[in-house]
């Protein structure tokens, strides 16, 4: 959903900026790193894949920072998803079948070069996700308020709690691959959440996102 905090994208990075950044937090920590030949497989199969689905699109209120969109025209966001099935993605299925006790419901993103995700939370829903960097260009940043950027390498899985606001940008040269996904629900139970029926959505949006739909709404970027 919609940050009430910030009214913009720019609002939001000004803030960052300004953050000392600490390494854990009340918004991100490092739960694990996965051994580099490990997730260059996974990372491998990305580049190899060409069936994505496009994240959605936003539309332009007032124009932008980067002169995406004319103000009023569509911006298709530079954000693309696929799920880890078996066929295409045979080491990263395998990965996550390894972890099926702890990890679930996985989702590659692929974030263009170039593109932004604007800043958003996902709501109450969910306490928190897990996020995986396959790769992580020079230029890319991914940050949260009120901890900052997050110092990702490949190969780590931060623990994101999303109910905080956060964006990422990729002002690199290149594609960034991340794979996001939640804790299982014996997981959660375990540590004495109660996940709320029928509002969790994809990864606990609740309204902004829904699995391997579209983005809702309009999104002001300035």
């Amino acid at each position: 959903m919609r940050s009430k905090r910030f009214k913009s994208a720019n609002d939001f990075w000004r803030e960052v900026e300004t953050l000392p950044h600490a390494t854990e937090g009340e918004c991100f920590k490092l739960y694990m790193h996965i051994a580099f030949q490990i997730v260059d497989e996974m990372y491998q199969e990305c580049l190899a894949y060409d069936g994505w689905t496009n994240h959605g699109e936003y539309t332009i209120q007032f124009g932008d920072e980067y002169a995406l969109a004319e103000p009023g025209k569509h911006y298709f966001s530079g954000r693309y998803i696929a799920e880890p099935d078996k066929d295409n993605f045979p080491k990263t299925h395998q990965f996550f079948e390894n972890f099926s006790d702890e990890f679930s419901n996985p989702v590659i993103q692929k974030l263009e070069a170039g593109a932004q995700i604007i800043v958003h939370n996902h709501g109450p829903a969910i306490p928190y996700t897990y996020n995986m960097s396959l790769n992580y260009p020079k230029g890319v940043k991914f940050a949260f308020y009120p901890q900052g950027l997050i110092p990702y390498t490949a190969g780590d899985i931060y623990k994101l709690f999303v109910a905080e606001d956060h964006a990422v940008r990729n002002d690199s040269d290149t594609d960034r691959y991340h794979i996001v996904f939640r804790a299982s629900k014996r997981v959660y139970f375990k540590e004495g959440y109660k996940l709320r029926r029928g509002e969790s959505g994809f990864l606990g949006t609740g309204n902004h996102i829904n699995k391997f739909g579209t983005a809702k709404g309009k999104v002001r970027i300035i």
